[in-house]
């Protein structure tokens, strides 16, 4: 596992090409955490949060497990919120899939926490331009550094071109 600090600590993936996905695109990704933190990015593809295009999950002000597509934030994104807020300071697993099905909104993005799928919903669906970027992939913040993520981190996992079912989840 890896524990972040929240104020100095991520980690960038190399390679950035090989992890743009766009609206027809599957994607998968799990990891388990063991945080107090919230509003911060768990893994992206973005500069920052509150700019660029690019793809994130992440918790927001409530605990809450978020998946970002984004053009451009709030006018041209694909928003979807799980309804479960994450339990603070216990390990949990999160896992987020995208169907690569443009036009389906919400249905396009299942949320899980800890091997159940959760409900969800939807908080800006008119995402209807690329989100492609030169954004690295990173674990614990945005591409730029912000938004730093303070708690432990363990077996983040992306799959790219795939959705995982529901038993390759469990």
């Amino acid at each position: 596992a890896i524990v972040f600090d929240g104020t100095c600590d991520y980690v960038s993936l190399s390679c950035e090409s090989t992890f743009d996905i766009d609206q027809t695109t599957q994607l998968s990704a799990s990891m388990w955490v063991k945080t107090s933190d919230v509003s911060v990015p768990l893994i992206s593809k973005k500069a920052t949060g509150t700019t660029g295009k690019g793809w994130e999950i992440g918790l927001n002000s409530s605990g809450q497990v978020e998946y970002r597509m984004t053009n451009t934030a709030t006018t041209n994104e694909l928003h979807i919120r799980g309804d479960t807020a994450v339990n603070t300071c216990v390990w949990t697993h999160i896992a987020v899939t995208y169907n690569c099905v443009p036009g389906c909104g919400g249905n396009a993005v299942e949320v899980y926490i800890n091997g159940r799928l959760d409900t969800k919903g939807i908080v800006t669906n008119n995402l209807t331009s690329c989100t492609l970027n030169c954004s690295s992939v990173t674990y614990g913040a945005y591409a730029d550094g912000s938004s730093k993520y303070a708690g432990t981190f363990d077996d983040g996992n992306i799959w790219l071109s795939k959705k995982i079912t529901d038993e390759e989840l469990r």
